[in-house]
């Protein structure tokens, strides 16, 4: 097992069980007084819960108390995995319920974390191109980081494809690399905040399957970045 690709053998602890259960699922119905059948609103699903029990052990009691509080700092929000292809994103939940045993120098640790679950990042580059179609893994809908590099300068730019709206880019220098990170909710260029000279509705996605990316002008460079999700 590892925490932000550190195995936990460093903090003198080993994995003895898991327990990873499916996403939660949301959904919002509406009975009206009229009708016989319900009315299904909305659904999404949210975090999956993970549940890891390790064994701890020090040199001495002293040692054990400094490598839990190393192993709990480092967890509190943190990527984890395990002996698969799967990512977890995950949240330090509560209280870790501790456990002791006949030795003072290990101890036994229960730690819940709220975690959604994707795989490893897949770059898609769409060069000098006004459309591209990705196959996009996974079953739940996932945010993308777009780069966009114009060979010159440009008004606008226009996008579809990366949201149930255009997105639209303006002010584009030439050779200036804008960022559209849907991750992190930024728009950056050269480090600085360039919000402002987009139009969007909401930043970028894909959603499992088959997305057909265009846009409107071929004079630029574009990598799209994004991480498949699993419920």
């Amino acid at each position: 097992m590892n925490i932000d690709g550190v195995d936990i053998k460093s903090f003198g602890a080993i994995l003895m069980d898991k327990i990873i259960q499916s996403a939660s699922l949301e959904q919002v119905y509406s009975w009206n007084r009229n009708s016989i059948i319900p009315i299904h609103l909305d659904r999404k699903f949210t975090f999956n819960i993970l549940e890891i029990k390790l064994y701890f052990k020090g040199v001495n009691e002293d040692d054990l108390k400094s490598k839990i509080s190393a192993f709990i700092n480092k967890a509190k929000e943190c990527t984890i995995q395990f002996d698969d292809s799967f990512y977890y994103k995950g949240f330090l939940e509560g209280t870790p319920l501790s456990e002791n045993t006949l030795k003072k120098e290990t101890k036994k640790l229960t730690i819940r974390f709220l975690a959604y679950r994707f795989k490893a990042e897949v770059t898609e580059i769409m060069n000098r191109i006004t459309s591209k179609t990705i196959n996009v893994a996974g079953n739940l809908e996932t945010p993308v980081i777009v780069e966009v590099t114009p060979s010159i300068d440009l008004i606008d730019l226009t996008i579809n494809g990366l949201d149930e709206e255009s997105i639209v880019l303006k002010n584009l220098k030439a050779n200036k690399k804008i960022i559209v990170n849907g991750e992190d909710g930024t728009v950056i260029v050269d480090g600085a905040n360039k919000y402002g000279d987009t139009e969007m509705w909401s930043f970028p996605s894909l959603k499992p399957g088959v997305n057909t990316i265009t846009v409107d002008k071929s004079s630029v460079d574009i990598t799209i970045k994004y991480k498949p999700r699993y419920i």
